[in-house]
């Protein structure tokens, strides 16, 4: 088998390589948009999760206490309700938060 010839170097138009550059620049510029869009709400969801937390708190206490006999398997709850604000998974924390308050 032959192998191709790769000595001729392609290349592209300066009108090309400019829109590429500019189409870049603007997807670039529009991620950056999205992202402070984005954290923005975030820090809104963290915030709304520290006002809810003491209310998980409390609702977490009062079921350890009331199964007492189960308490460790549900200890990883106390986890959870000291770490509400820091949550990982905002889209699971927000919903689980808003049914216990």
């Amino acid at each position: 088998m032959a192998e191709a010839d790769n000595s001729a170097p392609e290349s592209f138009s300066a009108e090309y390589v400019a829109s590429l550059k500019a189409e870049l620049a603007a997807k670039t510029e529009a991620e950056a948009a999205l992202k402070s869009k984005f954290a923005t709400f975030e820090t809104r969801q963290r915030a709304q999760l520290a006002e809810m937390q003491p209310a998980v708190k409390a609702w977490i206490a009062e079921g350890l206490e009331s199964g007492a006999e189960f308490k460790h398997e549900m200890e990883s709850m106390i986890g959870f309700g000291d770490n509400l604000h820091q949550a990982a998974n905002l889209d699971s924390a927000m919903p689980l938060a808003r049914m216990i308050t």
